[in-house]
């Protein structure tokens, strides 16, 4: 398992060359949450996106964790997903694509709100 903070740097890194306004610990208020805000690894302002990098989604080490992850993550699609906002969730076995991955789906963010 790649080291968050890495994986964080790497994206940090091809959103600034490609010059993308992006925003880290920004708080998101969200209707209908258990939670009374999340946090995003990134949120992308311009194209409403948050990008999450699910690092423990395999956790082979450690079944009971990696379930409980799996849920919470499922929890943070769910409900960014009720509260309109465009999401890029990366897990582990994406990373040697982050850049294609990224762009990409900004691209395909652009081009869907035309």
């Amino acid at each position: 398992m790649i080291n968050d903070l890495v994986i964080n740097k790497q994206i940090r890194k091809i959103l600034f060359h490609n010059k993308i306004s992006f925003l880290t610990s920004q708080r998101l208020y969200l209707k209908n949450d258990s939670k009374k805000y999340r946090v995003p690894d990134f949120y992308l302002p311009d194209q409403n996106i948050v990008v999450e990098y699910f690092s423990s989604w395999e956790v082979a080490e450690n079944v009971v964790f990696q379930k409980n992850e799996r849920t919470r993550f499922m929890k943070k699609v769910e409900v960014y997903g009720e509260n309109k906002y465009n999401c890029l969730f990366i897990y582990p076995n994406e990373v040697g694509a982050l850049e294609e991955l990224i762009l990409g789906f900004i691209k395909k963010i652009i081009e869907y709100n035309k």
